[in-house]
């Protein structure tokens, strides 16, 4: 496990504060200045109870912890659950070494060229790749076992697996019950899935969604027509997302 010291107004009143990481170095500091310097969560700073799903090791918990009542952190990756609970020492934090995930049971986090732990349910190559097993459970399950009555900020960032969790029936059974998502949209290439998806799942559910950072990587899809024609389109990838009901 990996330490370096950071300053920043969110974390300990703005003193120098040692936050250990499993991660590359590029993976922290990528994720330290999207979170702190960028503010990409900035319009889910709001008071109340937070569930964070990928907690990863906590920068987002240190991001909201002036707003938090109470905070549930779920992180299936072990390395990353251990920096979560180093980094968040002292704070209202319920912690939770598992995925949220369509069934019970025990699915595998694979590590990709790009990540430093497994982080993802998602990969091409599953068979020659690290992997990690790892406790899953519906979200409306973990809701009755945290006995989770409201929600004023769930934040999601499960690596493609909102793909999995936003049209699944364990979530149209809590939804109600949260005010608030905000998280990262992924593209997924093993899927197809892309990020624009997200406000036509949530809709449904009476949010309405917006895009609220820049587009982290633009996919490009080439069509060409049966008379030769060529088209291309651009879908954002990675980007993230703020559904909300009513006003802003």
């Amino acid at each position: 496990m990996k330490s370096k010291t950071k300053s920043n107004l969110y974390i300990n009143n703005g003193k120098p504060t040692a936050i250990v990481y499993p991660l590359s170095d590029s993976e922290f500091e990528t994720q330290f200045n999207e979170i702190f310097i960028y503010e990409h969560y900035k319009k889910g700073r709001k008071r109340g109870v937070y569930v964070d799903l990928g907690a990863n090791i906590g920068l987002t918990a240190l991001y909201f912890q002036k707003f938090v009542t109470k905070y549930y952190a779920v992180e299936p990756s072990k390395d990353c659950f251990s920096a979560l609970k180093q980094n968040t020492v002292g704070l209202p934090i319920s912690y939770h070494n598992l995925a949220i995930y369509p069934r019970s049971g025990y699915e595998f986090l694979y590590k990709t060229a790009s990540d430093s732990v497994p982080q993802t349910m998602f990969s091409v190559n599953r068979d020659s790749l690290p992997k990690e097993a790892v406790k899953t459970m519906p979200i409306d399950m973990f809701f009755e076992k945290e006995n989770i009555r409201h929600v004023d900020i769930l934040k999601v960032d499960i690596e493609s697996a909102e793909y999995l969790l936003f049209p699944d029936s364990s979530f149209a059974r809590v939804v109600d019950k949260i005010d608030h998502i905000i998280g990262e949209a992924h593209f997924d290439s093993l899927t197809g899935a892309i990020p624009a998806i997200i406000p036509v799942i949530l809709k449904k559910y009476g949010f309405t969604t917006v895009f609220t950072n820049d587009i982290n990587c633009v996919y490009n899809f080439h069509y060409i027509q049966q008379d030769g024609t060529k088209d291309k389109f651009d879908y954002e990838t990675n980007t993230i997302f703020y559904a909300y009901r009513g006003k802003k």
